[in-house]
C-alpha cells in the first residue's frame, strides 16, 4: 500500500468538506453535525473520554512581567490546582 500523506486541518467547515471529499474522517465536536454536508455521516464517540497530560512552556528568557504571560500562568496554576 502506498504510503498517504496525512491532511491536518484546524478548522472544522474545512475538516468537513474534506470528509466530503474521499479525504477521510475527522473528531470533531458534537455541535459540527448541525454543519455535516449530505454525504457525511457523523456518530457519536462513546465510552470515558481519554486524558492527556499537557505541559505548559514558554521562552525562559521572555519578559516575565508582561501582562499576558502572568495572566496566563495565573490562569493555568488556578486551574490545576482547582482540579487537584
Amino acid at each position: 500500500m502506498p504510503a498517504q500523506e496525512a491532511l491536518v486541518s484546524s478548522n472544522i467547515l474545512t475538516s468537513m468538506n474534506l470528509v466530503a471529499g474521499g479525504f477521510g474522517f475527522a473528531l470533531l465536536p458534537a455541535y459540527a453535525e448541525a454543519f455535516s454536508p449530505r454525504n457525511v455521516v457523523s456518530r457519536p464517540v462513546t465510552g470515558e473520554p481519554p486524558t492527556l497530560d499537557l505541559i505548559m512552556a514558554h521562552n525562559l528568557h521572555a519578559d516575565d512581567r508582561l501582562a499576558s504571560l502572568m495572566t496566563l500562568m495565573d490562569l493555568v496554576r488556578d486551574s490545576v490546582q482547582a482540579l487537584a
